[in-house]
């Protein structure tokens, strides 16, 4: 890709997320809680004995 195509694209991308500042917001609280779901499913896989849960012991 062109320098110029780069600014272009980089631009337009600037230009949305100004006019878009909802969708923005939606989008990264999606990912960061894709991410976090994610996170704590690896967890599980490496110590399945571990309790995740806010239960207390009886």
């Amino acid at each position: 890709m062109t320098e110029a195509a780069k600014e272009a694209k980089n631009k337009y991308k600037r230009e949305w997320r100004k006019n878009n500042p909802e969708k923005v917001r939606a989008a990264n609280e999606r990912y960061w809680e894709k991410k976090a779901r994610g996170e704590s499913e690896q967890q599980q896989r490496r110590n399945p004995n571990s309790c995740t849960t806010d239960k207390p012991d009886s």
